[in-house]
C-alpha cells in the first residue's frame, strides 16, 4: 500500500509538472498569437489610412482638373473684357466722367486674371520638389484665391506677414494648398 500511494504521489507530481509545462507553452503561444493579432490591426490600420489618403489625392486631382477647366474657359472671355478695356482706358481723356468705370473694369479684370492664373497654378499637378519659398509671397498670392470667397461670405480677412520675410524649403503647390486649406476651412 505505501508504494502504491508513493507512485500515486509521483504520477502526481509528473502531471503536475506537465501540465505546468502545458500551462506555459499555452501562455507563450497565445501572447505570441496577440503579438499576431496586434501587429495584423496595426497593418490593416495602416491599410485603411493608405487607402483614405489615396482617395483624398484623387478628389484633390479631381478638383485639380475641375479647376483647370473652368479656369481656361474664363481665361478666354476675361481676355477679351481684358483687352476692349484696356483700349477704352487709353482712349478716356482722364477728364471723363467715364474714365473711373473704365479705370474699374480694367482693374477687376486684371484681378480675375490673377486669380485665374492663381487657380491654374493650383490646379498643376507637379513633381514634389523642395525649393526655397518666400511664405510672405505664398501667404499673398494664396489669399487672391481665399478673398473672393471671404468677400461673398461676408468674412473680413485680415493678413499679417513678417516684416523682414521669411524663406523655408518646403514645396511651393502643397504649401499653398495646406493655407487654401486652413483658409477654407477657418471659412467653414
Amino acid at each position: 500500500r505505501a508504494r502504491a500511494e508513493a507512485d500515486l504521489k509521483a504520477s502526481h507530481e509528473t502531471l503536475e509538472s506537465r501540465v505546468t509545462e502545458r500551462t506555459h507553452d499555452l501562455q507563450v503561444a497565445n501572447a505570441q498569437l496577440g503579438d499576431a493579432n496586434a501587429q495584423l490591426n496595426t497593418s490593416l490600420q495602416r491599410e485603411r489610412e493608405a487607402h483614405d489618403q489615396l482617395l483624398q489625392a484623387g478628389k484633390l486631382a479631381a478638383v485639380g482638373q475641375l479647376a483647370a477647366g473652368i479656369s481656361l474657359e474664363i481665361n478666354n472671355p476675361l481676355a477679351v473684357i481684358l483687352g476692349f478695356a484696356q483700349g477704352l482706358e487709353r482712349r478716356v481723356a482722364a477728364s471723363d466722367p467715364n474714365r473711373v468705370p473704365v479705370l474699374s473694369i480694367v482693374r477687376e479684370a486684371l484681378r480675375c486674371k490673377t486669380l485665374v492664373q492663381e487657380l491654374l497654378t493650383f490646379s498643376r499637378t507637379a513633381k514634389t520638389t523642395v525649393e526655397k519659398v518666400d511664405l510672405n509671397a505664398l501667404v499673398s498670392s494664396s489669399m487672391v484665391l481665399l478673398e473672393a470667397r471671404a468677400r461673398t461670405q461676408g468674412i473680413e480677412v485680415t493678413t499679417e506677414l513678417h516684416p523682414a520675410g521669411v524663406l523655408v524649403e518646403a514645396n511651393k503647390i502643397q504649401l499653398q494648398q495646406v493655407i487654401i486649406n486652413l483658409g477654407t476651412n477657418a471659412f467653414d
